[in-house]
């Protein structure tokens, strides 16, 4: 979901995205695997590096980190939602102005 938002926003060609998973981490950085999933998320990766360069960066889970905690509090919440829905374009409109106003 994090690259389809970057491959939505405009003028910024410098991206750190920041995960908790480490086992995705390591996943995506070896050479050989079999799993689809790992398989399309470099590619996505690969592609939108022509245009902008992605750097991913880990943070550890549980630990206080205010974005993530948010992060995971709204994950939580989702799996609990009886079907999947589509994120409205306003909704990345307003998710990309609130990336764009947090002070780090």
């Amino acid at each position: 979901m994090a690259l389809e938002f970057i491959s939505t926003i405009g003028p910024w060609n410098k991206i750190n995205l920041y995960t908790d998973s480490l086992s995705v981490l390591e996943a995506l950085n070896t050479f050989i695997t079999s799993k689809q999933e790992i398989l399309a998320i470099k590619n996505d990766i690969l592609e939108m590096n022509k245009e902008k360069s992605i750097t991913l960066h880990w943070i550890p889970a549980h630990n206080g980190i205010q974005g993530n905690e948010t992060a995971d509090s709204y994950a939580k919440k989702a799996t609990t939602r009886p079907n999947i829905e589509k994120i409205p374009k306003k909704s990345f409109k307003q998710l990309k102005n609130a990336i764009s106003n947090v002070q780090i």
